[in-house]
């Protein structure tokens, strides 16, 4: 009976120890990401993206390309990043990395 209680006892021990180790990894992960998409956004803010650049309609058709060209730049500087999209407030994308992306409602 004592042995019985001794595994039910290290069972739970395990459980416990693997549920907070798992749950730190887990923390770890989502914080390193979270870092890498604010030097991201950085890098994007340091773009100097204006408020025109913004407008759903109406940016001309240059500094549509140039923004698209700094996004391509900044995908292939970050590591693991496949996209980057900048959306409008009805999820339309305004630019991106990938040209065939602008415009969609994603």
């Amino acid at each position: 009976m004592v042995f019985g209680a001794s595994l039910v006892l290290v069972a739970a021990t395990a459980v416990a120890l693997v549920m907070v180790v798992g749950g730190n990894l887990q923390r770890a992960a989502i914080d390193a990401s979270v870092t890498s998409d604010q030097s991201l956004v950085g890098g994007l803010v340091g773009m100097e993206i204006q408020p025109t650049d913004l407008l759903t309609t109406g940016v001309p058709s240059g500094r549509v390309a140039q923004v698209e060209a700094s996004l391509v730049a900044l995908q292939q500087h970050a590591t693991g990043v496949e996209h980057v999209k900048v959306f409008a407030r009805d999820h339309t994308v305004l630019y991106s990395n990938r040209a065939d992306l602008r415009g969609q409602n994603l």
